[in-house]
This record gives structure tokens, sequence and C-alpha cells, in this order.
């Protein structure tokens, strides 16, 4: 069989589990009715053993940029533990940028990002995993992006909502404290996101285009709460 291209790009931490994983982007395809649905996941997908494809002299060359512009990529799904481990990493950071960047066309964007961006529609919606303690086990909840600077929430149990904790988290993130494995690779990505190009030296610490993708990722999970609210 040939490989599929891939639909949606899986943005993640390696500490959430496999299992948890496959529930997530199971029930996520469901509810995108996603035929056939494939999902790129870098534990799976890149080499583990030899990394030298995230030293790509420019960064929308690396593995992650690639699925992200492919043609046939129509999604970005961010899975998040109750800490939002996600988003205190680099890499899916990275990941986010060039996402509101498909979505939104934000001011500010390099050119180069905006020619390879500029015919493709593109989805960022959030799964997580909740317990709920009138029933069994976890659950998952979604946040479903309509394109239309809302996200509604889907669970796949009538009692469980998208967590509050996970939400407020996700409300209060800061772009500017992840971490990458190797520091080189902060330096670049965040370099990339306030239109230094591919530089590898020490990135501002502040920047308009942080405080952009804040706001974006802050709307996403405050969509959670306004939710909340309107069924009260």
């Amino acid at each position: 069989e040939e490989a599929l291209p891939p639909s949606w790009m899986t943005s993640h931490w390696w500490g959430c589990s496999f299992e948890k994983t496959v529930r997530m982007l199971q029930y996520h395809s469901s509810v995108r009715t996603l035929v056939p649905a494939s999902y790129w996941i870098c534990t799976l997908a890149n080499n583990q053993h030899g990394l030298g494809e995230l030293q790509e002299d420019s960064i929308l060359d690396t593995p992650f940029a690639r699925v992200l512009l492919h043609e046939g990529c129509t999604g970005t799904v961010l899975l998040c533990d109750r800490k939002v481990t996600a988003l205190a990493r680099s890499w899916c950071i990275f990941e986010a940028y060039i996402t509101n960047v498909l979505r939104s066309r934000p001011e500010n964007v390099s050119e180069e990002v905006m020619l390879k961006t500029c015919h493709k529609l593109h989805y960022f919606d959030v799964a997580t995993s909740t317990h709920v303690e009138a029933s069994n086990g976890d659950h998952i909840a979604l946040l479903v992006d309509t394109q239309k600077g809302m996200w509604t929430v889907r669970a796949d149990d009538a009692d469980t909502e998208f967590p509050t904790e996970v939400s407020t988290i996700g409300i209060n993130a800061d772009v500017r404290k992840a971490q990458a494995s190797v520091p080189v690779d902060r330096n670049k990505i965040m370099n990339f996101i306030c239109g230094r190009s591919n530089s590898t030296e020490e990135p501002p610490e502040e920047a308009h285009e942080y405080e952009q993708l804040n706001g974006v990722v802050h709307s996403i999970f405050a969509s959670a709460e306004l939710y909340r609210i309107c069924k009260l």
C-alpha cells in the first residue's frame, strides 16, 4: 500500500502515554469524520536515532514544517495533559505559530512563510482527557476549531466538560517560557517567530509576535470557559 499523506499534524509532548494518544486521536477523527484518518506523529515519523533533519539550515525544511505546509494537511491537533506540558516545549510552539499563520494570515509574517502558506486552509484543535467522578475512567474532550474565531467543546461522554484546570493553564500560557532539549533549537524557533529568519543567536526577550501568538493560544482555551458559561 502507498503511504498516506498527512491530513493532520499531531502536536504533543513525549510524556503522553501511547494508549491515551490513540484514544484522543480516535475520538478526534470521529468528530472530524476523517476517512481515512492519517495523523503525523513525530515520535513515530522521525528517526529518533538520527535527528539530523532538525538541523536543516532553514527551519521550514524541518519535518514539522514540511508536514504543516503539505497541501494535504488540513489541521493541527494539540494533545494536552493536565499541565498542558506541550505548550512548554519549543517545537510545539513552532507548530502553533505555523498553524496560526495557516489559519489567519496575521500581520508581520515573513514573505517566505506567506508564499508557502497562501493556498492553505487549516484548523487548530485541542484534545485532552479528563476524569469524571460519576463515571469510570478517563474521557476525551476536544476544542474544535470552527474557523469563525470560536472553538466548540465536544466530549465522548454526556457528563464530560473540557477540564477547567487545563483551560486555566492554557489561558495563562506564555510562549516565551517554552524550552527545547537542544537550546539552539529554541533560539532558532523564537528568532523565526519574531522575524529574524534562521538566526541561532539569543532571541529577543520581548517581541510583538510573542504576544500575538500568546493571544491566539489564550483565546482557544478561553473558548472552553465561554462555552461553560453559556451552558449555565
